[in-house]
């Protein structure tokens, strides 16, 4: 039986690329927006800020060696080092 948590989070991701790929780049206001109005669920986790930091530094290791991606990579790197701070 698949782990719902994880089928939640493959989904969030796969919804988060097609979101920041029509408009490039984000900012850490945007994904806090969007995490805010698609998966409010998963912010209620704990801290907000640690929790969008996260999700975008795991889709960016995840991303990091695919060639469709360098732009959402290096955009999700920063967005995840500024909720960091």
């Amino acid at each position: 039986m698949p782990n719902d948590r994880n089928s939640h989070e493959v989904m969030m991701r796969e919804r988060l690329l097609r979101a920041i790929d029509r408009r490039d780049p984000w900012n850490a206001a945007d994904l806090m927006d969007w995490l805010r109005f698609h998966f409010p669920e998963y912010l209620m986790q704990g801290d907000e800020r640690r929790a969008a930091a996260d999700f975008a530094e795991e889709l960016a290791s995840d991303l990091a060696n695919d060639p469709a991606f360098p732009l959402v990579v290096r955009n999700l790197r920063d967005i995840s080092a500024e909720l960091s701070r």
